[in-house]
C-alpha cells in the first residue's frame, strides 16, 4: 500500500524486473519524490481510505520462482531524471 497524493505513476510495469514508478509533488516534509517498486505483481490500483493498493509481492526478478520478495527504491529527484536512471545515470 502506498499514500494517496502521487500525480504519476508507469502505465504497465518494466519488462525486466516488473518495476513502477510514482511521483510525489509532495510527500510528507519532502518535494520532488519518487517511489520505485519492484518486482510487483497483478499490478492495479485500488484505493482503500488514504491509501493505495498496487498489487502483489513477487513479480519476476527473484531467482526462485517460489520467492517472493520486493525492493522499494526512494528518491528526491526531478520524475524525468529519476525515469533516465531506469534506463541509465542521471546526473
Amino acid at each position: 500500500m502506498f499514500p494517496v497524493g502521487f500525480t504519476s505513476h508507469s502505465a504497465t510495469p518494466t519488462p525486466t524486473d516488473e518495476a513502477i514508478t510514482f511521483y510525489y509533488p509532495r510527500l510528507g516534509n519532502l518535494s520532488e519524490v519518487t517511489l520505485v517498486v519492484f518486482h510487483v505483481a497483478n499490478f492495479h490500483l485500488s484505493t482503500e481510505g488514504g491509501r493505495v493498493r498496487i498489487g502483489t509481492i513477487g513479480g519476476p526478478g527473484g531467482s526462485n520462482p517460489g520467492y517472493k520478495h520486493s525492493h522499494i527504491e526512494f528518491s528526491v529527484a526531478t520524475l524525468a531524471c529519476h525515469q533516465q536512471r531506469l534506463v541509465r545515470n542521471c546526473e
